[in-house]
């Protein structure tokens, strides 16, 4: 018997199939336990990291892993306790939210999945704001269609729906996105570093954002201090440790909020927490962007380094005499074939130091030229005479021209 090709595909793709489903039924379970008002699959979340395990499962897995999406979401629904026809609805809502953001990220210009650079988040961002829309609508308007919730309540629905997977996008894709790569520390030199980090984490995570038994007035003046670790893992580790660090202090204020704890736990509401949520999108946003952007500095200089050293290489064999100024013209830099031809050393040929072994009867019209071409910042070009230390006189046909004088008049020779 021949499979049809959609049978065959779903064959063939169901142990990742029957993994997803099972991880995503599973974060639905633990979500709706701790962090859902009620309880159950008819109120929304203040978080949603279903969400986010969604997209970055069908951005890392592709397209096919969707059903698994759908069935889960809908056996969550069935277990919540909505009528099938719901159930279905805020299935079919969850998979095309997923797929919809993970169409728009494959299509956005230069999208990284391993969210290397800022402009990966910026996407990332704004594919959270768009693609929850058809989870919010359809899985609101499912629960108040078929009773499960007033009409009076269905906007105020539909934007904590919005929001929980908003967030749940943010906070939990990156998660995925980022550590299905190890990070690459230098465990021997920063892993006392990192393990302080982390407990300051947990210190701060539970003593403010969680605080069982402290009054939350008493805490609302010290929910800037989670912002240091923060830094500081995005600082020194980069984006696996701004990733961990935002999970974890995300975690800490959601338990707090669910417990009634914390220093947002006085401003609960059923529907969830605006500020609560406005916190953890700054939070974030500030700790991804200053870890995309010191891990942009970081390449960016390792680029450079490389650059560089490339250059010293190709310098250091090359056949002809190299020389490098600054934008005044002040040699920083020779070749061992120019201090073979002048006879002089890498030190003695900095600044002006290479007039030295100009022949006499050059040197003044030579030192004019080439102090005008760093004035004027134009090529230089001129044919003269070396008089080694040894006596030997050498004929030289010297070339300068600008570096980058597309920068401005700041670049040397």
């Amino acid at each position: 018997m021949i499979l049809s090709p959609l049978r065959a595909t779903l064959w063939a793709e169901a142990p990742r199939l029957l993994l997803l489903a099972l991880a995503y039924g599973l974060l639905v379970a633990v979500t709706q336990a701790y962090f859902t008002p009620s309880g159950d699959a008819t109120s929304a979340s203040l978080v949603w990291p279903a969400s986010g395990l969604a997209l970055a499962a069908l951005l890392l897995g592709g397209w096919r892993l969707w059903p698994a999406i759908l069935v889960a979401k809908v056996a969550c629904n069935l277990w919540g306790g909505q009528v099938l026809a719901a159930a279905l609805l805020g299935g079919v809502g969850s998979s095309a939210a997923a797929v919809l953001g993970g169409w728009l990220l494959i299509r956005a210009p230069g999208f990284d999945t391993r969210l290397a650079q800022s402009r990966d988040f910026l996407w990332l961002a704004l594919v959270a704001v768009i693609s929850p829309a058809p989870s919010a609508i359809l899985g609101a308007g499912g629960l108040w269609l078929f009773g499960d919730l007033p009409g009076s309540e269905l906007a105020t629905s539909v934007l904590g729906w919005w929001q929980g997977d908003a967030l749940g996008v943010l906070l939990a894709a990156p998660l995925l996105l980022v550590w299905r790569e190890a990070p690459r520390w230098r465990w021997r030199q920063q892993g006392i570093e990192v393990a302080a980090c982390l407990m300051l984490t947990l210190l701060l995570g539970y003593r403010v954002l969680q605080a069982p038994g402290v009054a939350s007035r008493e805490l609302a003046a010290l929910t800037y201090l989670p912002f240091l670790p923060l830094g500081w893992a995005a600082l020194r580790f980069g984006r696996h440790g701004a990733v961990l660090v935002l999970t974890l202090l995300a975690v800490f204020a959601l338990l707090g909020v669910a417990q009634g704890e914390g220093a947002f736990a006085s401003r609960a509401t059923e529907r969830g927490l605006l500020q609560l949520w406005l916190y953890l999108m700054v939070l974030t946003s500030v700790g991804l962007s200053l870890a995309l952007v010191f891990n942009e500095a970081r390449v960016a200089m390792a680029r450079l380094a490389e650059s560089e050293e490339r250059f010293r290489l190709l310098a250091d064999f090359a056949p002809v005499g190299i020389y490098q100024t600054d934008a005044e013209g002040a040699c920083t830099y020779s070749n061992p074939r120019w201090q073979e031809i002048s006879g002089i050393s890498a030190e003695q040929t900095l600044g002006e130091g290479w007039s030295a072994v100009v022949h006499p009867d050059d040197r003044t019209s030579v030192l004019e030229g080439w102090r005008s071409t760093a004035a004027e910042h134009r090529e230089f070009a001129m044919d003269f005479r070396l008089l080694r230390r040894d006596g030997e006189v050498r004929y030289l046909r010297s070339r300068a021209r600008r570096l980058f004088p597309e920068h401005g008049p700041g670049g040397g020779f």
